[in-house]
Parts: structure tokens; C-alpha cells; sequence
């Protein structure tokens, strides 16, 4: 059987290093965490950005469209 002093020295060897490991689990979840909320942010300005590129495009295209038709009319 173990003795009392042999359970305390493997914990007093096992405790650092499960709590070490358990720190580097935290901090690799955390780092993953917050990676993806800035490729999450990151989509959404892209998104946004084509979103007002787009809504830019087609006015544009309307306006031009409308002033294309005035001028057809006039002539």
C-alpha cells in the first residue's frame, strides 16, 4: 500500500503540473474565444462594406438609368 508520505510527495509533483495544464487549457480556450469574435467582427465590416457598395452601385446605376432616359426623350 501506499504511504502516507509517498501519496503526499506525488501529489506534491502531480499538483503543479495539473494546475499548469488546466492554466494552458483556460488560456488556449480564451485565445480561441477572442479570435473568433474578431473573424466574426471582420465578416461583418466585409458585409457591411459590400452591403453599402452595393446599395452605392445601384443608385448610381438608377440615376444614370433615369438621366440615360431624360436624354433619350429630349432627342
Amino acid at each position: 500500500m501506499f504511504s502516507y508520505g509517498r501519496i503526499r510527495t506525488a501529489f506534491a509533483y502531480a499538483f503543479p503540473l495539473v494546475l499548469g495544464i488546466l492554466y494552458i487549457l483556460a488560456g488556449d480556450q480564451v485565445l480561441q474565444n477572442h479570435s473568433q469574435k474578431v473573424r466574426q467582427a471582420q465578416t461583418s465590416e466585409l458585409l457591411n462594406r459590400a452591403s453599402l457598395i452595393a446599395a452605392n452601385l445601384k443608385s448610381e446605376y438608377s440615376a444614370s438609368l433615369q438621366i440615360e432616359k431624360a436624354f433619350l426623350q429630349v432627342f
